[in-house]
């Protein structure tokens, strides 16, 4: 037995993550492949998602050499899994919204168009502060 198996804080990450795999043989690939289970990673997998440790743990059991590379299908679903960042991209999107709608409104009522009234959500938001004003970039 290696010396991260008698650690109690990696043993806690894999009976963690072997709870959240019922179904897949998860404490015995871990415990069997510590090349593609550093202890780290182990620790790391515990902390997040039920949903992203099974995906992890099953690409392991279906041959994957690296089971925590990136994909695409990682990326896009499980970047966000907690309600509480939903609503934080909300209102980041909301805050951007309204930054283009008063850039708007000024270039209609000055009756043409200005360099500010023409910059677009891609451009990097600029941030000056707690007390600035709605038209400096500032996320209301």
């Amino acid at each position: 037995m290696s010396s991260h198996q008698n650690d109690a804080n990696y043993r806690r990450a894999v009976n963690e993550i072997a709870a959240n795999c019922p179904g897949l043989p998860a404490r015995d690939l871990i415990d069997a492949d510590p090349a593609r289970f550093p202890p780290a990673k182990v620790r790391s997998l515990a902390n997040k998602s039920p949903e992203y440790q099974r995906h992890v743990v099953g690409r392991a059991a279906a041959g994957d050499a690296n089971p925590f590379r990136p994909t695409a299908a990682t990326l896009l679903v499980y970047d966000t899994v907690a309600f509480r960042e939903v609503v934080s991209r909300l209102h980041r999107a909301a805050g951007l919204v309204r930054r283009e709608a008063d850039l708007v409104d000024v270039a209609v009522r000055s009756g043409h168009p200005s360099r500010e009234s023409q910059r677009s959500i891609q451009d990097p938001p600029r941030h000056d502060g707690p007390g600035a004003d709605k038209r400096s970039g500032a996320i209301r």
